[in-house]
């Protein structure tokens, strides 16, 4: 969660600058909305396959953390 949650900001982030261009400022609202829910969606969907891929090395940076479950109990 704090990964897509920093990708939010990201977005924000973009999404201000972004709106500079006065080409973008003179869209359609609408236009607008979805152009920034296909950025936000965009950068929490690169986040979160970010995160599945470096999650054996997620540990590393944090040991006391495991994403994988490795029970110890009697196998059925």
């Amino acid at each position: 969660m704090f990964g897509i949650g920093i990708w939010f900001y990201h977005s924000y982030i973009f999404l201000s600058a972004l709106m500079i261009l006065p080409w973008l400022r003179g869209l359609d609202k609408e236009i607008r909305d979805w152009l920034e829910f296909g950025v936000t969606f965009l950068f929490c969907f690169i986040a979160i396959v970010a995160i599945i891929r470096t999650k054996d090395d997620f540990k590393f940076v944090i040991p006391f953390i495991e994403l994988s479950r490795n029970g110890k109990g009697p196998s059925r």
